[in-house]
């Protein structure tokens, strides 16, 4: 058996706008900061409906939904098929 070792390369560093939809505050404001100090730019939002209304008034490109499949109001999967 060899002994390998595995170097991590650079990381990765974005530059893309994410949503992130999910209604749980503390995971919410874990990813947010996860992303953020990924140097992506992070739109939040704790429903369905919430991100559609944040989506009516921000006009630039959100490149990645990152959502909660389970949640009230509106599921994920309802989510990004509205989008």
């Amino acid at each position: 058996m060899r002994n390998t070792e595995t170097v991590p390369g650079p990381a990765a560093r974005g530059g893309e706008t994410v949503l992130v939809v999910e209604d749980d505050d503390a995971m919410r404001r874990v990813l947010m900061r996860m992303l953020h100090a990924s140097g992506y730019r992070v739109l939040a939002a704790a429903g369905g409906q919430e991100a559609l209304d944040l989506l009516d008034v921000h006009k630039d490109l959100v490149h990645l939904l990152l959502t909660d499949v389970v949640m009230p109001g509106m599921s994920g999967v309802v989510l990004s098929a509205r989008l």
